[in-house]
């Protein structure tokens, strides 16, 4: 018999099936000598279910690959014991896909490897636990379709998924992107082969917010410059106790002005009111006594913050003519998608004096192109799109999309863009 206690799983001995399962980390190993038989089957797959909980603890710790020295391998009587340990959860009611995701042995030439004390990053883990998985860390555009094949999932973070590609794979069921962001796949064309593409619309809220007041301080202190100055000796010569070398601004009794007023958005309000900034927003499918029309938030705005999805109607938002509307001296912060501005319009304002200072996370080609127009500018600060990336958000991330693609599995899903 098999015994599920508090996540771990114990065996005896019963109609001559002999099981010793015992849960160690979260994960499993194992000596069977014979298959499974259908009620010994369902307790295993309970006492699977129950350690759940630690199993997911542990998955979200990032570590070391797995190797040869952290499974156990035990050989099989008969390998065809590992199929029939499947059908038996089948007739139990578990459809073969699902069953092929629960922690079950995994099958190697010659052997059944149960994980052992191997720590993994999850999606490594996931390999090895999960039938069919294949992780490419980078994938050129030139090989996304084969690397695809004939799957039924894939997850992409900044891969672009296009119409061609969907046309490619006739398998394809479901898209999760690894990012808020969902342009990158092409939603029409997954939409009208009834694709689901799940994306993760929580995971970087606070995140954002946080990054977004890190680059504004940065431009109305210019931490940074002093810091370095000071360490250069420019301190230890000054005549007098202090200096700066960039006008200081204080933010109170600013206002902000948010384009896109979501999760982030409005994230990004709570912390400019905290600052003692007025807010105005404009969002054309949010409400609220902050809601105003773009023209009047161009120009009331003393910062402009952007964190709206990248559409083909908003490409270009931030160009000549908007920029003509804003404050003199206006200060603009970009954590959203790069296209949302025109860089040669912004340089020209950032040259002309007219925008006093950006703040950019996201550039329109990234990795950032030698030629960006933006580059070397002593009033444009350009970081490397990590406004999304402290650990903690991206530990949801990971979550969100291990419960998207469940829920897939399970046939209801969640978070679907294109539905």
């Amino acid at each position: 018999c098999v015994i599920a206690e508090q996540g771990r799983i114990c065996g005896g001995t019963t109609g001559g099936t002999t099981a010793k399962v015992t849960a160690q980390h979260g994960f499993f190993c194992a000596r069977m000598r014979r298959q499974l038989g259908s009620e010994a089957a369902k307790l295993y797959l309970q006492a699977n279910l129950n350690a759940v909980a630690e199993y997911r603890r542990l998955c979200r710790e990032i570590s070391c690959d797995f190797t040869e020295e952290d499974s156990f391998a035990y050989s099989l009587e008969d390998r065809a014991a590992v199929e029939e340990e499947l059908q038996a959860l089948q007739e139990l009611g578990y459809p073969a896909r699902l069953a092929e995701h629960l922690p079950l042995p995994i099958r190697t030439a010659g052997a059944v490897c149960f994980p052992g004390q191997a720590r993994l990053h999850p999606l490594k883990l996931a390999a090895v636990l999960t039938k069919g998985l294949t992780i490419y860390e980078h994938t050129p555009g030139d090989e996304i379709v084969s690397r695809i094949g004939q799957a039924e999932v894939i997850l992409t973070n900044k891969t672009p998924i296009t119409a061609q590609t969907i046309a490619a794979d006739p398998q394809l069921k479901y898209i999760g992107v690894l990012a808020t962001g969902f342009n990158v796949v092409d939603v029409e064309a997954a939409r009208a082969r009834g694709i689901v593409v799940a994306n993760i619309p929580t995971y970087g809220t606070t995140a954002v917010a946080q990054y977004v007041f890190a680059l504004l301080l940065e431009l109305c202190h210019h931490v940074g410059h002093h810091n370095q100055a000071v360490q250069e000796g420019r301190w230890t010569r000054c005549r007098d106790f202090c200096f700066w070398d960039y006008p200081l601004v204080e933010l109170s009794g600013k206002t902000m002005g948010i384009i896109g007023y979501g999760r982030i958005g409005r994230a990004t309000a709570d912390i400019a009111r905290a600052f003692g900034m007025n807010v105005v927003a404009y969002d054309a499918f949010a409400s609220g006594s902050e809601i105003v029309a773009l023209d009047e938030l161009l120009a009331q705005s003393d910062v402009i913050s952007l964190h709206c999805p990248l559409t083909k109607e908003n490409t270009g938002l931030i160009c000549k003519d908007t920029i003509a509307k804003m404050k003199s001296g206006v200060m603009i912060i970009n954590t959203a998608r790069g296209p949302l501005i025109n860089e040669p319009d912004l340089r020209q304002a950032l040259l002309d004096g007219k925008v006093q200072g950006a703040a950019l996370d996201v550039v329109a080609v990234e990795p950032i192109r030698e030629d960006n127009p933006l580059l070397s500018l002593d009033n444009c600060l350009i970081t490397p799109h990590i406004a999304w990336a402290p650990k903690e958000s991206r530990q949801r991330l990971m979550d969100v999309a291990v419960e998207n693609l469940a829920s897939f599995l399970r046939g209801t899903p969640v978070n679907n863009v294109a539905k």
